[in-house]
């Protein structure tokens, strides 16, 4: 079950990392 919790916590930071990156090729800051 924790290692269940750990793989899913890191499906959640790859989802959020590759939206973040999305929106820095939409509007790049610099």
């Amino acid at each position: 079950m924790k290692k269940s919790m750990k793989l899913k916590i890191f499906h959640i930071t790859e989802y959020i990392y590759v939206l973040q990156v999305n929106v820095w090729i939409s509007h790049p800051s610099n």
